[in-house]
């Protein structure tokens, strides 16, 4: 009988679906679809292009007639960024660049993908004569380059993947090598030329997709084999985003960068620290001690809910000898609505709620990793209806039953405070799942600012929790 219900148990827990991530996509730099004409990066959100020579492009049916997927040129253009506004396309190592592609017009060169400028070039791919080359430089102007073997025809769409993988370069075509690896080990110039995209007149290009690994020959033949099956969406909107990096002082306290404004007030006020990046004052903390930073209940906007709260934080404890409260509307016996915390009993992480705010009515769930002092971590919880959750770092998510109202009291202030280090917070009145986690978690400092976009590709048979898959 028991064994009847552990298996019961095991069903109900993995029966929350969700689309399966690939972790390539967390070395995604930048991706361009061809299905905008706003040239919007669906990747890190931070690099939408602009037409920088020539005439803009219209839009086209893509690989598999899919209408209006493709960017076409019927005349000579490019779209395009600025080495100055780019963010994570300055690769020096480890590359590659995939995208679908189909010419109409196979004479002269057509400059499809690269960071380039005369005497300033970091890495190219384009046509010439009947077939894609891809050239890079460890100086801005000494070229080496691959060549795909098999020319290609008119107005046939290919798919390329080009790989620089610290001794050589390759060429892949419709997810096979077609190229003699050409031996190259000298690293990637760090040019100022623009990012762009583009061709001469005829071309047409989708999906176009720039990496900072080496993609290998399995991870090809996957994107090769999706064609246009990806799909995505947007990580919901905050209602609170503080990345209490550079604030203190300012006239506004410590911002808040989403739209509602809820800025924090600090009555033991936090030092700029060291961020989990290793960057010197790109986070806050105690210098030592405790810090503490407020918003009035009264004067928040959106934390009415009382069904779904998710909150995202990296903390940095500097001692795990006592439980600390870290981000939470937590305040007085009768008015309990929810907490992220360390936990000193278990030495985990853990969310509280209650649906009455008494003591009597607390559920928990804890981390399944056991916290160390100094060192960083990556938090999400939510509560979304009759469940909570927990997820540090890449691990496991781990969750548990609540009753399915949440408390509210619109006298509770939101407090960050403890002992410790904190950086990138974002607190949301919706759930936020594993997959999102997953895409926070990997996401750099320079690229918080971004529009957070989630790649889903494919959903898991039997609904599988997709936690598996993370890094």
């Amino acid at each position: 009988m028991r064994r009847f219900f552990v298996f019961i148990a095991l069903v109900l827990l993995a029966s929350t679906s969700y689309a399966a991530v690939d972790p390539i996509w967390y070395s995604c730099k930048g991706l361009w679809r061809g299905n905008s004409l706003d040239y919007i990066d669906s990747a890190m959100g931070n690099n939408t292009l602009a037409v920088t020579t020539g005439d803009a492009p219209a839009l086209a049916d893509g690989h598999g007639s899919t209408a209006n997927s493709a960017l076409y040129w019927a005349t000579a253009g490019k779209v395009g960024i600025l080495d100055a506004d780019q963010v994570g396309l300055d690769i020096t190592g480890s590359l590659s660049i995939s995208f679908w592609f189909k010419l109409t017009n196979v004479t002269g060169t057509h400059i499809l993908v690269g960071k380039d400028a005369t005497s300033n070039r970091s890495y190219i791919v384009y046509f010439s004569g009947g077939y894609v080359y891809f050239t890079v430089t460890p100086d801005g102007s000494t070229a080496t380059t691959a060549y795909a073997h098999t020319a290609c025809s008119i107005d046939t769409w290919y798919h390329i993947t080009c790989v620089y993988n610290g001794t050589d370069l390759k060429v892949y075509r419709n997810g096979s090598l077609d190229c003699s690896p050409i031996a190259y080990s000298s690293g990637l110039y760090n040019g100022t030329g623009p990012f762009a995209l583009g061709g001469a007149a005829g071309t047409l290009i989708q999906n176009v997709a720039i990496f900072n690994i080496a993609l290998d020959a399995t991870q090809i033949g996957y994107l090769y084999g999706l064609g246009d099956n990806i799909g995505f969406s947007t990580l919901p909107t905050p209602i609170a985003k503080y990345k209490l990096s550079q604030d203190a002082g300012n006239t506004e306290g410590w911002l808040d960068e989403s739209a509602s404004a809820n800025h924090l007030t600090g009555s033991s006020d936090p030092v700029a620290a060291t961020d989990y990046n290793s960057q010197a004052g790109l986070a806050v903390g105690g210098g030592g001690g405790l810090f503490a930073l407020s918003r009035a209940g009264a004067s928040l906007t959106g934390f009415d809910t009382t069904d779904e709260i998710s909150v995202r934080a990296r903390v940095k404890l500097d001692s795990i000898a006592t439980t600390q409260y870290l981000v939470y509307m937590w305040d007085t016996d009768s008015k309990r609505m929810w907490a992220l915390l360390y936990y000193q009993t278990t030495g985990k992480f853990a969310l509280y709620v209650t649906h009455d705010g008494g003591s009597g009515s607390i559920v928990a769930v804890y981390s399944t990793l056991t916290v160390s002092a100094g060192t960083w971590y990556h938090v999400t919880v939510s509560k979304a209806g009759a469940v909570i959750r927990i997820q540090v770092n890449a691990e496991n998510s781990v969750s548990a039953a609540c009753n399915a109202t949440l408390f509210y009291n619109a006298t509770v202030p939101l407090m960050l405070a403890f002992a410790g280090s904190l950086d990138d917070v974002m607190i949301w009145d919706e759930e936020i799942g594993p997959i999102h986690n997953a895409t926070l978690y990997h996401r750099t400092p320079s690229e918080f600012g971004g529009s957070l976009v989630i790649m889903t590709v494919q959903a898991l048979p039997g609904g599988q929790d997709n936690s598996i898959f993370m890094e």
